[in-house]
């Protein structure tokens, strides 16, 4: 069918309230791929070499890649087919015009890092990139990004950069893409004539941001104007308001990290840094008072 290309690259087009049969608009269903092949410079025997360990452990979600060479991407059949969907659904409307589309996939492409505003390293509630953006860290940019919108952790993008944005502005009609895959990430920001945005994760048995944080994004649609679409999360904090039933392990998902970088973002949060020091001067507190009574005890002695 041409409405479908592969498992999970797939079109949903819904037609107007009139009966006529016209599409009004089309939700785009992209499979994103899942990881990038593993790296041929490993050993015959499938042990990695100390550089490539060193490159595994030094990179963000290190423990997420650590057989792979990354992320994956859409396939260039799923790349193509953006465009041709698109002619396909304006023949059925008789017009050859693209219809307002909004795609959903898993993994972002790497244009979600330019809804962010790289500052310095020491920038409160900073997050460092991942990957290729590594060494670099970033805010959400607000001149770009909608009110309530949240960066919680690095975007978690392919290697590679397949075209996909690029695919989606020059076959026409899609006005967003929308991806999950970064759990504590919830912003809206619009570049290159698109909306590109995120929803967290919605469910308790993974890491995540704080009880409250979780929830789902909702959408709203005019069939008279799609592309004016309205969208907002809804919170466990905002729909129960207490709670989760396992604060302890949703309080280790939140802070669990996985490489040097991971420790470096957590070090950037406020509350963090302030515990550390607090708990560092404790600790040097006690350590001193133990070195004074032994010197005390020496002299005694």
């Amino acid at each position: 069918s041409p409405l479908a290309l592969e498992p999970g690259t797939f079109a949903l087009p819904i037609e107007s309230s009139d009966g006529s049969g016209r599409i009004a608009m089309s939700v785009m269903m992209v499979n994103s791929g899942d990881y990038a092949d593993a790296d041929d410079s490993d050993a015959a025997d499938g042990t990695q070499s100390v550089a490539a360990y060193a490159k595994y452990a030094s990179n963000s979600r290190g423990w997420d890649l650590a057989d792979s060479d990354g992320y994956g991407t859409p396939s260039p059949e799923a790349i193509a087919w953006l465009r041709d969907v698109q002619d396909e659904l304006g023949r059925r409307n008789g017009d050859g015009q693209a219809v307002p589309a909004i795609a959903f996939q898993h993994i972002p492409p790497q244009e979600f890092y330019d809804c962010l505003r790289e500052v310095p390293a020491y920038t409160p509630n900073a997050v460092e990139g991942a990957r290729n953006f590594a060494g670099h860290c970033y805010v959400l940019n607000h001149d770009v990004c909608r009110p309530g919108s949240r960066l919680g952790e690095a975007i978690g993008c392919a290697d590679e950069n397949v075209g996909e944005v690029e695919a989606l502005r020059e076959a026409g009609g899609y006005f967003a893409l929308f991806c999950g895959h970064d759990h504590k990430n919830a912003f809206v920001g619009h570049v290159h004539d698109l909306d590109l945005g995120y929803a967290p994760t919605c469910g308790f048995e993974c890491y995540g941001p704080k009880s409250r944080l979780r929830g789902i994004r909702l959408f709203e649609f005019n069939e008279r104007n799609p592309m004016a679409y309205v969208t907002r999360m809804l919170t466990w904090g905002d729909l129960i308001g207490r709670y989760s039933s396992n604060e302890v392990r949703v309080f280790f998902e939140d802070h669990c990290v996985t490489d040097l970088i991971g420790v470096r973002n957590e070090l950037r949060r406020p509350q963090v840094a302030a515990t550390v020091l607090g708990v560092g001067a404790a600790t040097l507190g006690a350590i001193g008072r133990t070195l004074r009574v032994m010197l005390r005890n020496g002299k005694t002695e």
